[in-house]
């Protein structure tokens, strides 16, 4: 195997720390970059195109209890005299590794009890009985009012509602669950790593809230957590390459980017690697790299007849936004492997919206 491959090819040896037990992340539903399934975005808004809504969803991890628990806080602005939105139904997702959950126990601060309908589903990327939020995706977890307004999540600071306070869950209202599953090494900070499985929908989302009988006309809309980064995408190419043009279209963390392949090699095994952020660049037979070292394989792939390939490629969550990734393409030449035909320009991958 030539140097650069092994240079390539290693993988450093990690070690581990022991995770945490208990462990608590919270996310915000609305405000700045949030969407609305009423199409009015940023921040999202109710189908009058008037009102805001808003919550903010609390996780606690307890691994050694297998234990999970939300709190819920209906957040939406307060307008005086005019009816505050009320939160109806949740939405979010879990890890795969968390195969079984059971709704345990739910209680609000002040108010009726909140009696919210709830279902799991184990894997929502497989199109049977998905709980889906209004082009927003599948989700793992919905806690629905099911239709009845009345103990639905209120903002205690409101002053004006649909029904009186004392018929509605004055938020913080608290839903606590049992788990089961492989949750070692898992934190609260996981769940907020996981988007909703697209399609249905376009637009993937950590969590939704459903919000109605909000504003003067009684609106409702879902609304997310807004885009996962504040600023846009970007990919600068990285020198000239050697036969071959690669080329991507702008991601953002658990979004797909397209990635392209012009070469002159026809039915050739193409190798597409990436490493966090770049190396210092070398010279390999002519051709300059640009992966830092070590790096990761991405993919392994065949060029068509006229020695090109396109692929559509998940940029997992895990990856923060602003973070760049370097990708590089090599071609395997067809009667002398493992040496290469072809080595691709680079690629700078700057995570956003």
């Amino acid at each position: 195997m030539p140097s650069l491959l092994r240079i390539l090819l290693a993988t450093p040896l990690l070690g581990s720390l022991a995770a945490a037990q208990v462990t608590t992340d919270s996310i915000v539903i609305g405000g700045p970059g949030s969407q609305s399934s009423e199409l009015f975005d940023d921040p999202g808004l109710l189908g009058d195109g008037l009102t805001e809504a808003s919550a903010v969803y609390v996780f606690t991890l307890d691994v050694g209890a297998a234990t999970l628990e939300l709190e819920v806080t209906n957040t939406s602005p307060v307008v005086p005299g005019v009816q505050n939105p009320l939160l109806t139904d949740v939405y979010f997702n879990l890890p795969a590794a968390i195969t079984g959950v059971t709704l345990t126990s739910q209680s609000a601060i002040a108010g009726v009890p909140p009696v919210y309908a709830f279902t799991f589903d184990a894997d929502r990327t497989d199109g049977v009985g998905n709980l889906r939020a209004d082009g927003f995706g599948a989700f793992s977890v919905e806690l629905s009012d099911t239709g009845n307004i009345e103990g639905t999540i209120a903002n205690p600071d409101a002053d004006t509602y649909t029904v009186p306070a004392a018929q509605l869950s004055i938020s913080p209202v608290t839903f606590s669950f049992s788990l089961t599953g492989t949750l070692t090494g898992l934190t609260a900070s996981d769940i907020l790593t996981e988007f909703s499985h697209i399609p249905p929908g376009s637009r993937p989302s950590i969590a939704v809230a459903k919000f109605q009988a909000g504003g003067v006309a009684g609106a409702s809309a879902y609304i997310n957590e807004g885009d996962p980064c504040p600023s846009a995408g970007a990919v600068e190419t990285l020198g000239a390459g050697c036969g071959g043009l690669l080329s991507a279209t702008p991601v953002f963390p658990g979004g797909y980017t397209t990635i392209r392949y012009e070469g002159d090699t026809p039915m050739a095994v193409m190798m597409l690697r990436w490493s966090r952020t770049a190396g210092t660049s070398f010279i390999f037979n002519g051709c300059p790299i640009f992966l830092r070292r070590p790096s990761n394989l991405a993919g392994m792939f065949v060029t068509d007849f006229n020695g090109d390939h396109e692929v559509s490629m998940l940029v997992r969550n895990t990856h923060d936004c602003g973070e760049q990734l370097i990708l590089q393409a090599f071609v395997y030449n067809p009667t002398r492997p493992p040496l290469f035909a072809e080595i691709s320009n680079g690629l700078r991958l700057t995570l956003g919206n």
